[in-house]
């Protein structure tokens, strides 16, 4: 894995399907990345998103937007760290705001991401129209700073 500075690609975009929605929000945030000078990468195969997060995790690049439904009516996209998986929901031009800072390392994830923007827990549905619980995940960090949620006990059957 790359430290953010060191890595050639400092971000992908990864539409969720090959929805023609979709294409707008990645054009906005590819023009805004080329006009930063930020290495981006656009993964729109027909492969899962979870195999594209793979294929960008495995070849080093440190963060990755994804382009939803939600991203039309919102101008928001999910961002995902690749070393803790962690995601949250930004809008696409506090996005291209901040990448230049992330892939310098002039900003962190936990202090300028993590800290100021709605977190997004792995799997979680927003069209049952509840948006997650709060409290059914608990972060846990391993003693190599391995960050990961897991179910909170209060949850558990």
């Amino acid at each position: 894995k790359f430290n953010p500075q060191m890595a050639p690609v400092k971000i992908a975009l990864l539409p969720l399907s090959n929805n023609d929605a979709f294409t707008p929000t990645i054009e906005k945030l590819s023009e805004a990345m080329r006009k930063l000078n930020v290495a981006y990468k656009v993964d729109s195969s027909s492969a899962t998103l979870g195999r594209r997060y793979a294929r960008a995790d495995e070849i080093g690049i440190p963060f990755a937007a994804t382009v939803d439904f939600e991203s039309a009516g919102t101008d928001t996209v999910t961002l995902r760290e690749r070393d803790t998986c962690a995601q949250v929901r930004i809008g696409v031009t506090e996005l291209a705001r901040l990448m230049p800072s992330l892939s310098a390392g002039l900003a962190t994830w936990d202090k300028d991401v993590i800290s100021k923007f709605p977190v997004v827990n792995a799997g979680e549905d927003s069209a049952n129209g509840d948006g997650g619980s709060k409290g059914a995940t608990v972060l846990e960090t391993l003693p190599r700073g391995i960050r990961f949620h897991r179910p909170s006990p209060d949850t558990l059957p």
